[in-house]
């Protein structure tokens, strides 16, 4: 509907004063929309039930209640494990990363900051890495042939996913950089709060990861627990970083209507 002169166009959803006064505090450009809370909180949800999902399966199989096929290992739960290569957790992983690299192409066009470009680009690398599940594959592709001279305490393509990785992160790095350059003095708090998710992404898909490695070596359960803790904090942070950019989105948004509103 069309403003008529004097009249202020209507909000698409009313802030959460709280939230925002804090995102004010810190210089980010973002408005806490009810509806960006409500979608934050129920990604967060499922999160958690994925998690609770992956634990119960895990105790209930360790405990012999669900007797594991030792032919090809196709259960019918494999569905329902949180590391199941397009299982239903891993594929709203994939729709959340992919949501979240396009939410950032839809900012950037809004706001003509090339940042958020540059920021989309990652979260792109990261869904690429996820959904087809790269530095694991290239990792067991090297450790079959390339023989490591000496004991590293983990299985060599181990190592090698941490080796991949790593290349594959000095890619997002540079992605990061750019986007910290090339960023206004108004958004720089945004690409900010976006890297660091980012980087905490990485530090749960790769980092504990390979700790887990070392664990499994003298704790099943400790190895277990860590396994949690590595995709269950990978999926809440970009849940978080999708919710985040919905409120940036919904503050680029309120910011034109005033514009336009103003002209």
């Amino acid at each position: 509907m069309t403003a008529t002169a004097g009249e202020r166009p209507a909000r698409s959803g009313v802030a959460i004063p709280a939230v925002d006064a804090l995102m004010a505090r810190y210089r980010v450009r973002a408005t806490a929309t009810p509806a960006a809370i409500a979608t934050t909180l129920a990604l967060l949800v499922l999160d958690i039930l994925s998690v609770a999902v992956e634990a119960a399966l895990a105790l209930a199989i360790e405990a012999g209640v669900i007797v594991r096929n030792q032919n090809d290992g196709r259960e019918p739960y494999n569905f329902l494990r949180i590391g199941t290569e397009f299982g239903l957790w891993a594929s709203i992983g994939y729709a959340k990363l992919a949501a979240a690299a396009g939410l950032l192409a839809v900012i950037a066009r809004r706001t003509a900051e090339s940042a958020y470009g540059a920021l989309a680009a990652a979260f792109a690398i990261l869904l690429a890495d996820d959904a087809l599940m790269v530095h694991e594959r290239m990792g067991r592709l090297l450790a079959s042939i390339i023989e490591v001279p000496f004991d590293v305490g983990v299985a060599a393509s181990s190592l090698f996913e941490v080796l991949v990785f790593g290349v594959i992160g000095v890619a997002v790095l540079a992605l990061l950089w750019t986007a910290w350059r090339r960023a206004g003095a108004r958004h720089r708090a945004n690409v900010a709060v976006l890297s660091a998710m980012v980087l905490a992404v990485g530090a749960f898909a790769v980092a504990i990861d390979f700790v887990d490695q070392i664990v499994d070596l003298y704790s099943r359960i400790g190895s277990k627990a860590l396994g949690l803790i590595d995709d269950g904090g990978e999926n809440m942070v970009v849940s978080l970083a999708v919710g985040f950019l919905l409120m940036v989105l919904a503050r680029e948004r309120r910011g034109s209507a005033a514009q336009n509103w103003a002209a």
